[in-house]
Order: C-alpha cells, then sequence, then structure tokens
C-alpha cells in the first residue's frame, strides 16, 4: 500500500469538502441577502403607493364614494403584503437594526395607510392631518434607504 497516495488523496478530500462548505455557506449569505433586498424593494414600492401627498386629495375626491374604497383597499392590500415581508426580515435579523428599522417602517407605514382608510371613508383632511401624515410618510422612507443595507452587509 502506498502510503503517499493515501495521504494525498485524504489531504484533497478534506480540501474539497472545506471548500464546498465554505461555498455553501457564501452562497446562503448572498441568497438571505437577495431575499432581504427584495423584500425592502417590496415595501419601498408599497409605501410609494401610499404617499399622502399625492393620494390624500385624490381619494378624498373621488366619486363616488365606493371608488375611493376600492382604491385605498387595493393600495391596503398592498401595503400588507409588504409588511408581511417586513415581518420575514424582523425575524431573521431579530436583535439588528434591520429588526428595529423594519418594526418603525410598519408602524408608521400602517398609520398612513389607516389614515388614508379614513379619508376614503369621508373624513376631512385637515391641516393637522396635512402636517403629520405627510412627515410620518417621509420618516419611513429615508431611514432604508440609510442604513439598513449598513445593516444586512455587503452584496460580495
Amino acid at each position: 500500500m502506498d502510503w503517499g497516495v493515501l495521504a494525498s488523496t485524504a489531504v484533497g478530500g478534506a480540501i474539497a469538502i472545506a471548500g464546498s462548505g465554505i461555498l455553501v455557506r457564501w452562497q446562503d449569505r448572498l441568497r438571505r441577502r437577495e431575499e432581504a433586498a427584495r423584500i425592502a424593494g417590496a415595501a419601498l414600492a408599497a409605501l410609494r403607493e401610499l404617499n399622502p401627498e399625492v393620494w390624500g386629495e385624490r381619494i378624498a375626491l373621488q366619486s363616488p364614494a365606493e371608488s375611493a374604497r376600492i382604491t385605498t383597499a387595493a393600495k391596503r392590500t398592498r401595503w400588507l403584503d409588504a409588511v408581511g415581508g417586513l415581518y420575514v426580515l424582523v425575524a431573521l435579523y431579530p436583535t439588528s437594526r434591520v429588526a428595529d428599522l423594519a418594526r418603525t417602517i410598519i408602524a408608521r407605514g400602517d398609520l398612513v395607510s389607516i389614515r388614508l382608510n379614513e379619508v376614503a371613508d369621508g373624513a376631512r383632511i385637515t391641516e393637522a392631518w396635512e402636517k403629520a401624515i405627510p412627515e410620518h410618510y417621509h420618516e419611513e422612507l429615508e431611514p432604508p434607504r440609510n442604513s439598513c443595507a449598513k445593516s444586512i452587509g455587503p452584496t460580495r
């Protein structure tokens, strides 16, 4: 029996196993980052649809009122679908800044969505509404662009 051949085969096998393990872990991290980016993109798209500066007056002025309710219901459905993805991020990164940002976006986005539903149901857009609701909307859009990418990590 040639011990040199046996040793080189064992070393080569160990290197191959270690290399494949590293590759699997790298691919898993990359897949998680891509999934997080997809979730964040869907949430930002849903938030864009809730822009109170664009939709507040449009919904208030839609006639008949049932049309306004249908519009806000569709927007609310898309928002709630995106919220489901944000909760996935909270579960994936429970103690990170990503989870904190996702929870903040969920809370503020829910507020804006609820207020748009109230407008569709006939609530008046008051000066307080015009000041508070767009402010919440803009606050929820800014943190994700600036902080989530840093919290999730580089893509390479």
